[in-house]
């Protein structure tokens, strides 16, 4: 990565807000986070979870961001079941 495109990455995620439709979602949304998160991106997921009241939050033991490179067969089989759950 170059250095042009690692400050376009970092302005893009500092000035990221949730657009002011989204508290309107029907959809059923699954919120995760990695315990071992940046402050800003716990943030992030508290927000998400504080305006979709039907929402389901997880927090990840052990690991950051990467989760799903990190522990990709839990992330899956977490992602599957919750699916599952919804379909029932």
């Amino acid at each position: 990565m170059n250095t042009r495109m690692l400050i376009d990455v970092l302005q893009e995620n500092m000035s990221f807000q949730l657009p002011d439709h989204f508290s309107n979602t029907k959809s059923k949304v699954l919120v995760t986070v990695g315990a071992h998160e940046k402050k800003m991106m716990k943030k992030s997921a508290k927000d998400i979870v504080n305006i979709l009241p039907g929402c389901k939050e997880v927090v990840i033991p052990r690991v950051g961001h990467e989760v799903s490179l990190a522990e990709p067969d839990l992330f899956n089989e977490m992602v599957e079941a919750w699916i599952h759950s919804r379909t029932k």
